[in-house]
């Protein structure tokens, strides 16, 4: 009997340890407790059967490919979920309606800290690029991960950054938990938290993968996102992605929703397309939505030197309510660089 609630004390202190302890796992690629190093013989780990053993094959095989097209496409949600030295700037030219042209500029800085095993990095980046995450999609195209928009070009008029530390509480293939503590760089200072949690769930071919987040300003109070991703693998260089997501802030007091379907094409290491296809809308909390836009986009993407250097054009046509749902075409044009010790050799990617 003792033996029996020490396993189970133990078992759940060791839970929150691996949620709460920087120092918890001597390796944070592991998926294994702290202590099945510390406490063998109270924690006995069973061999898996075959079927688990395919299982498991199938599911890494699923989120390696999809952290392969994210990593390469340079979805936001990677640089949130990767720590370790480098800086990303975007360079956009966005040309709407063959009579505008704006242009954008921001940057996206993690800094490794030293002796914090991989837990803890100092932080500098675009709101527009971290915080919104997918919420625009970049550029608000619908191109990765999946909210429709309603104007791509509306990105470049939020140009906001924050400075802070970002500290990972736990990190593997499946589940992935962090928070941001720090300020917007505005004046005056503007103080900002957030805590960000993704899990990964694999259902036969498919892996659907659950993106939460609930962040607070001094300004603007709470607010909170969550998306749903649910991707499958159809060939060698091929994913679909259903996208989902809906968010709410607390000064506008009502919930915004985006859904898109989306294909990615990966032509070889050094170039791929992805296309989409994707509608906005939103509601005040107690009311049904209201459709804001359709949005469809295709979006090229070429790696030009090693993996530091990539461009990228995306034609797109909205139908945004403000028009009355009429056309508004466009294109978008990225230079992307990215500096920092992985980025200096030649791409390994092959999409297998």
């Amino acid at each position: 009997m003792l033996r029996s609630t020490l396993k189970v004390l133990f078992v759940t202190l060791g839970l929150v340890a691996s949620l709460f302890s920087a120092q918890a796992h001597a390796d944070y690629d592991s998926d294994e407790l702290w202590m099945d190093e510390l406490l063998p013989e109270l924690y006995e780990t069973e061999k898996d059967p075959l079927y688990q053993k395919g299982h498991q094959s199938v599911s890494e095989g699923l989120t390696t490919f999809s952290e392969s097209i994210d990593s390469f496409f340079s979805e936001p949600r990677m640089d949130v979920e990767s720590n370790g030295t480098r800086l990303r700037m975007n360079n956009r030219l966005v040309l709407v309606d063959s009579n505008s042209e704006e242009f954008a500029f921001d940057l996206n800085f993690n800094l490794d800290l030293p002796n914090t095993r991989k837990k803890l990095d100092l932080i500098f980046l675009s709101l527009s690029e971290d915080l919104d995450e997918s919420e625009d999609d970049e550029n608000g195209a619908g191109g990765g991960s999946g909210e429709g928009a309603d104007s791509p070009e509306n990105s470049v008029e939020q140009q906001d950054y924050f400075a802070g530390l970002r500290l990972f509480l736990k990190q593997n293939k499946n589940f992935n938990i962090s928070t941001d503590y720090g300020i917007k760089l505005v004046w005056p200072p503007d103080p900002f938290a957030r805590i960000r949690a993704r899990e990964s769930v694999f259902v036969g071919e498919w892996e659907w993968r659950f993106t939460q987040n609930v962040f607070w300003f001094d300004s603007e109070g709470l607010g909170a996102r969550l998306n749903a991703d649910f991707d499958r693998r159809l060939s060698r260089g091929l994913l679909f992605r259903q996208a989902n997501r809906a968010s709410w802030r607390a000064p506008e007091g009502e919930i915004n929703y985006g859904h898109s379907l989306n294909l990615f094409h990966t032509l070889s290491r050094k170039a791929g397309w992805a296309y989409s296809a994707g509608i906005r809308s939103n509601a005040p909390e107690d009311q049904q939505p209201t459709l804001q836009s359709y949005v469809v986009s295709a979006r090229y993407r070429r790696n030009i030197y090693r993996n530091a250097l990539f461009f990228e054009f995306r034609p797109f046509v909205a139908w945004p309510r403000s028009l009355n749902f009429g056309n508004r075409p466009g294109i978008i044009f990225n230079l992307q660089i990215l500096f920092g010790p992985k980025y200096t050799r030649p791409r390994d990617v092959d999409f297998i």
